[in-house]
């Protein structure tokens, strides 16, 4: 049976590999965007846009996970990142700035569903 302090470590060392993850994807996003053609400001932005799609949808895809389900709101996490990757394989995005702003903040409401499925 496992104790509380090893409960605790193995959350502690998930929550680090997560933390590190997703500061990695940072640059590697940056890049990215810079190699479809956007400025320095317009990647800027559009992690921008990333980061306030992450806090205004963190709320409400709990709380669809709490109405729905958490494995319905897995799923539509899932779905949703699917389409956001496809769109960007795709390169619909590369034609305007705009177009990829949304995307960004699509990608951010697909990684706040993603996780409300998990806990």
């Amino acid at each position: 049976m496992p104790t509380p302090r090893s409960i605790q470590r193995t959350y502690l060392t998930l929550l680090l590999g997560n933390t590190l993850a997703a500061s990695f994807i940072w640059g590697i996003n940056t890049i990215f965007l810079l190699d479809a053609g956007l400025s320095n400001l317009e990647a800027f932005a559009a992690n921008a846009f990333f980061t306030a799609g992450m806090v205004v949808f963190e709320v409400p895809t709990g709380i669809v996970a709490d109405t729905v389900g958490r494995r319905r709101s897995y799923l539509l996490g899932t779905v949703t990142l699917t389409a956001q990757a496809r769109d960007r394989a795709g390169n619909v995005t590369r034609r305007s700035v705009k177009l990829r702003l949304c995307a960004s903040c699509g990608c951010a409401a697909a990684r706040s569903t993603s996780p409300g499925g998990r806990c």
